[in-house]
């Protein structure tokens, strides 16, 4: 018997059990599409984890200030003084302030619209572009000016694409828009990416009344991001003498933190995957067993008539 017949003879098999090939091949199918399911969602997750970091500023520490009472505080000249003193670890920083005001063009209300005081580094941090007209500059947080920056959403829907030097309310105070931020979102839509202002940190530290705590800062080598927290860390600590009067946040720590966590729970999806797998196998192995028990006497007869073992 040469090996066209024996193939033959494997096809006729095949078909002559229909079920239970089938349920073989479905096995084995489940069983390697389930392993390739779950490491392609892994890899896809932890694409998107580092796509919305990224996006975020992973090479940024996020500090926020809670302070000690009226004995000691932290001002914004504290905060640039120690970024200005390490230059090799620390690059650029922007204070933020959150604005909790109604926003009107005209007489729409614009209910979904995000309002931020931030420092003239903050688009150089969070690596936005302008569009149209300029961005915020020094001067405008040294005097305090009523000007802000407008996404594209707010540019194209309310003002036709002609946003610069038109004027927007924010608590009934009325603000120039001094320029237009390029599209940073996938859609222009109400509340997005785009559906943002931002005005000089100082001007919305003075509307809210409030001293500002929150700063952004960013690092100049995201390998020693935990260097950098540490080093900003020791640097508050020795002002309020204190760590309970802070925290320092590394993006970078955290999305470490979060791909080795998505790491460990891919493992063991993955090998929960492989004992299906085995298991499918094991199926396998029967079904092919009981396949060979079943022609044990045609096997016999073929032997008794002659056959050689290969065949």
């Amino acid at each position: 018997m040469n090996f066209l017949e024996t193939f033959q003879m494997a096809v006729q098999n095949i078909f002559s059990s229909k079920m239970r090939s089938f349920l073989t091949m479905l096995g084995i199918i489940i069983g390697i599409a389930s392993v390739m399911v779950i490491i392609g969602l892994g890899n896809g997750m932890q694409t998107y984890m580092t796509e919305q970091f990224q996006a975020i500023g992973a090479n940024t520490l996020e500090v926020s200030i809670m302070g000690r009472g009226s004995s000691r505080n932290v001002d914004e000249e504290d905060m640039y003084r120690i970024v200005s003193d390490h230059p090799e670890d620390l690059a650029l920083i922007s204070p933020t302030v959150s604005v909790r005001s109604t926003v009107k063009i005209g007489t729409e209300t614009l209910s979904f619209t995000s309002a931020t005081g931030v420092g003239e580094d903050y688009f150089a941090i969070k690596q936005y572009s302008i569009a149209q007209g300029r961005g915020l500059q020094y001067i405008d947080m040294d005097k305090r000016l009523h000007v802000c920056v407008v996404g594209l959403y707010i540019a194209n829907e309310y003002y036709n694409g002609d946003a610069v030097g038109q004027s927007i309310r924010i608590g009934g105070t009325k603000y120039e828009i001094v320029g237009v931020m390029a599209q940073e979102g996938d859609t222009l839509e109400e509340g997005g990416t785009d559906d943002v202002i931002f005005l000089p940190y100082t001007t919305a530290a003075r509307r809210s009344g409030t001293e500002v705590t929150s700063y952004t800062i960013t690092v100049v080598d995201e390998n020693r991001a935990t260097e950098c927290r540490e080093l900003v860390e020791d640097e508050l600590t020795e002002i309020f003498g204190s760590d309970s009067a802070f925290t320092v946040i590394s993006m970078t720590e955290i999305l470490n933190m979060m791909t080795e966590m998505l790491n460990v729970m891919i493992t063991i999806l993955a090998a929960i995957a492989a004992i299906s797998l085995v298991v499918g196998g094991i199926g396998i192995m029967n079904i092919m067993l009981v396949s060979v028990t079943e022609r044990t006497r045609e096997i016999g007869i073929r032997k008794a008539l002659g056959a050689k073992e290969r065949s």
